[in-house]
C-alpha cells in the first residue's frame, strides 16, 4: 500500500511531510485533547462541590481572581467576549454569590468586580485541578520533552491566536 504524503503548510518541507495516517493522528490528538479537557474540567467543576457554575463562569471568577478587582472592559477583554456576555456572567455570578460589585469612592460612574469567600474557594478549587492537569501531563517526561512539548504548544496557542483575531475583523 502507497501512503499518501500531506505536506505541511509552513513546516521545513525536509523535515515535517506528514503521512496522512500521521496527519490524521494529529487533527484527532487537538480534537479531542480540547473537548476531553472541557469535559474533565466540568466534571471537576462537579466533584468539587460547585454545582452550580459553568466552565465560563469559572473562567470569569479565575480572571478576577488574578487582579483583585477588575473593570467590566478588562473581564470581558480577557476572556475574549463582548461587554454584554462579559455582564450576564458577572450577574449570574453575583446572583450565585461568587462576586460582588463596587463602585469606588473616586469615579461612581466606574464598577469593579472582585472575588467573595464562596468566590475564592472556587479559584482555589479550580486552580488545584489545573495543578493536578498539569502535573499529570508532565509526569513521565524529562526536561527536553517538556521544553518540546511547551515550544509545540505555544506554536499551536499562537495559531489559534491568530484565528481568533481574524474572526474579530470580519
Amino acid at each position: 500500500m502507497v501512503e499518501k504524503i500531506i505536506m505541511c503548510k509552513g513546516c521545513n518541507v525536509n523535515t515535517h511531510s506528514l503521512s496522512s495516517h500521521t496527519y490524521d493522528q494529529i487533527n484527532e490528538l487537538l480534537s479531542k485533547t480540547f473537548s476531553t479537557i472541557l469535559r474533565v474540567e466540568e466534571k471537576s467543576i462537579y466533584q468539587l462541590g460547585e454545582h452550580g457554575l459553568t466552565i465560563s463562569e469559572l473562567h470569569a471568577i479565575d480572571a478576577i481572581g488574578q487582579d483583585g478587582y477588575m473593570a467590566m472592559k478588562e473581564i470581558a477583554s480577557q476572556l475574549g467576549v463582548t461587554m454584554a456576555t462579559a455582564t450576564v456572567t458577572i450577574t449570574k455570578l453575583v446572583d450565585k454569590g461568587y462576586v460582588k460589585r463596587i463602585r469606588p469612592e473616586d469615579d461612581r460612574r466606574k464598577v469593579l468586580v472582585s472575588l467573595t469567600k464562596l468566590g475564592e474557594a472556587a479559584l482555589h478549587a479550580h486552580k488545584e485541578f489545573h495543578q493536578k492537569m498539569i502535573d499529570e501531563a508532565l509526569s513521565g517526561l524529562n526536561v527536553e520533552e517538556v521544553a518540546i512539548l511547551t515550544e509545540a504548544l505555544v506554536k499551536i496557542k499562537s495559531f489559534f491566536e491568530a484565528q481568533e483575531n481574524q474572526f474579530k475583523d470580519t
